[in-house]
């Protein structure tokens, strides 16, 4: 069995084997031209800065690569900040402070972004300024990701309203179409009743009309034909035609208007060209003026000279 000095002498034989034959390996490579332990490297940590020190080519030669890249990884660590993981909450806020929160939600600058040329969706953006900074202060946000969180959302919103808008306007579309399939010709005068019904209502119930506007309801078809029907029950006492919703006239000046065109020689002369349709004219003021149904037009004779 060796005895403690003698295995003593062979470690350090040993250890004075491994260096002599790298001393060897790194003179042969020199003597041969061959690279350098640095320049044995990978290329992303060859000339890394904080393996300069390591001059010893015998000793570095057979120095792994995974060894180098963690003694790269922890020089670089020297010197710097470091942030503990927080576990508790006040640990969390002032981890927040550290990463650049501001002290008070006040020092955020935000600003609505250029993109958005919308006044009512600007004067909205604005007025939840106060709220997101708050949010932003409370989740523990810097400076720069408020400010990019708040542009994102600004402009989700922007384009949310977009969409809504396109969506308003193409029921509005349909409605029109399926509006004028039912009303035909009278459409127009359609809309001039519920325009006047609502103009009516308004005066008693302030703000209808800015609500059915501002909620899209005056663009729906069943509301239209509500408020058509509501300005047909309401066409007398407003003075207006239910069908077409003009100001109606009065029993007079239907009466006046047709004794002007009984006189005139359009009417009198059944040779002149627009004969028949003054005859057709005068028809209609009668039927108006008597309530009757439809009067049938006749040719008047007339004597000539």
């Amino acid at each position: 069995m060796p005895t403690p000095e003698e295995i003593a002498a062979t470690a350090a034989a040993t250890k004075a084997d491994a260096a002599a034959a790298a001393a060897a390996a790194a003179a042969a490579a020199a003597a041969a031209g061959s690279k350098t332990w640095h320049e044995s490297l990978p290329e992303d940590i060859r000339a890394d800065a904080s393996l300069v020190d390591f001059k010893d080519e015998a000793e570095m030669i057979s120095m792994p690569v995974n060894v180098a890249r963690s003694y790269i990884n922890t020089k670089k660590l020297v010197g710097r900040d470091k942030i503990p993981m927080p576990k508790t909450d006040d640990e969390f806020m002032a981890t927040y402070d550290r990463l650049g929160r501001p002290k008070e939600s006040s020092e955020y600058a935000l600003a609505v972004p250029d993109s958005i040329t919308h006044e009512p969706m600007k004067e909205q953006l604005t007025k939840q300024m106060e709220w997101f900074k708050g949010v932003a202060h409370k989740i523990g946000l810097s400076s720069n990701q408020a400010n990019a969180m708040f542009n994102e959302y600004s402009n989700l919103a922007h384009n949310q309203v977009g969409d809504i808008q396109k969506a308003s306007e193409e029921s509005f579309r349909q409605a029109e179409i399926t509006l004028r399939s039912e009303y035909g010709n009278a459409f127009e005068g359609k809309l001039v009743l519920m325009n006047r019904a609502i103009d009516s209502l308004d005066k008693e119930i302030p703000g209808l009309k800015d609500i059915l506007e501002s909620s899209g309801l005056s663009r729906n078809p069943v509301i239209i034909k509500t408020f058509v029907k509501h300005g047909e029950l309401i066409a007398e006492d407003l003075g207006i035609d239910k069908t077409t919703g003009e100001v109606a006239e009065t029993p007079q000046a239907l009466t006046d208007k047709k004794a002007e065109l009984m006189k005139s020689p359009a009417y009198l002369d059944a040779n002149d060209p627009t004969h028949n349709s003054t005859v057709q004219k005068v028809a209609a003021l009668i039927e108006k003026i008597s309530g009757s149904q439809r009067v049938e037009p006749t040719n008047r004779m007339t004597f000539l000279n």
